[in-house]
């Protein structure tokens, strides 16, 4: 069966060689001996290949590296992530060509104090997190953090205005939905190629607010790129809606 623009362009990297071995990810160096105060330091390198049909926006999205990692494509350094604890992006575009193109990771877990946290009763396990793989000619600017989109909102008591800011290919459109499994609203936005907020507004008297840990009511909101019919990107993310107000006696 033939793959959908979506699933080409959206691809979980796995499996990747380390110290001579097929190791799957999340994987951890320290897995053994990261119970030890002398547990392992220094680098490691984890290695794959990937496989692209077209020289486009590509971009290795990360879970987490810790502590620090430099990533190289065909043995050219790309960048260095500091810290492990949050995921990241690198755009390798301008670094890959068509066909087999080799990625090497080279993860650190010395201590530094430049690094959060400094000091604790736990290791820096040299670990590599989830990795996936973004290559297509419709993508969204990775410039709002990791995923491409930056979502604001502005709540009253009844009615609520979901703003998103990202920057997506001329003629792409953005499609929004936003859903809690008993409403669901849909806004439609065709880019013009440059940088823009689209923003969808959700009213109603059922309009459900989160409510701290009283109602943590959380909405799903999908965001959709399609360009001529086809979907080229999709995320999702849980998002509440709250409201508050200060009375002055």
């Amino acid at each position: 069966m033939q793959e959908t623009p979506f699933e080409q362009s959206n691809k979980s990297i796995p499996t990747w060689r380390y110290a001579g071995n097929i190791v799957e990810t999340p994987y951890s160096v320290n897995r053994i001996d990261g119970h030890s105060s002398n547990y392992s330091k220094g680098t490691f390198a984890f290695e794959t290949s990937i496989v692209l049909k077209a020289k486009q926006p590509t971009y290795l999205w990360f879970q987490h590296a810790d502590q620090s990692a430099d990533i190289y494509v065909d043995d050219v350094k790309v960048g260095t992530h500091w810290g492990g604890y949050n995921a990241f992006f690198f755009d390798i575009s301008e670094y890959v060509h068509r066909g087999t193109n080799n990625i090497k990771v080279a993860l650190c877990n010395t201590t530094r104090q430049t690094l959060a946290p400094a000091a604790g009763d736990f290791n820096f396990n040299a670990t590599l997190g989830n990795v996936k793989l973004f290559t297509s000619p419709c993508l969204p600017a990775m410039k709002y953090g990791y995923d491409g989109f930056h979502i604001t909102s502005n709540v009253t008591s009844s009615s609520a205005t979901v703003y998103v800011k990202t920057t997506v290919p001329a003629g792409a459109q953005l499609v929004c939905t936003i859903s809690d499994g008993t409403y669901e609203w849909t806004d439609t936005e065709t880019s013009n190629g440059e940088e823009q907020t689209f923003s969808t507004t959700i009213t109603g008297s059922n309009l459900h607010l989160w409510n701290g840990t009283i109602d943590p009511h959380l909405y799903n909101v999908k965001l959709e790129i399609y360009k001529n019919g086809d979907l080229y990107h999709r995320y999702e993310r849980p998002y509440g809606l709250r409201y508050y107000s200060y009375v002055i006696d």
